[in-house]
C-alpha cells in the first residue's frame, strides 16, 4: 500500500498516491475495487481535489 494522498482535501485514508517514472498516480481503495483517479506528470503544479 502507498501512503495517503497529501493533496486530497478531507482524505479519509482511502485516497492514496505514488510517484513513478515522473508521473503521480492517485487512486482510491474501495471494498471490492480500486479506482484510478488521476495520472499527472510531476512537472505540473499539484492541485487539491
Amino acid at each position: 500500500m502507498h501512503p495517503p494522498d497529501k493533496y486530497k482535501s478531507g482524505n479519509d485514508g482511502s485516497y492514496r498516491a505514488f510517484e513513478t517514472y515522473r508521473f503521480r498516480i492517485s487512486y482510491r481503495v474501495l471494498e471490492d475495487k480500486i479506482k484510478i483517479l488521476r495520472l499527472r506528470h510531476t512537472s505540473q503544479n499539484p492541485q487539491e481535489y
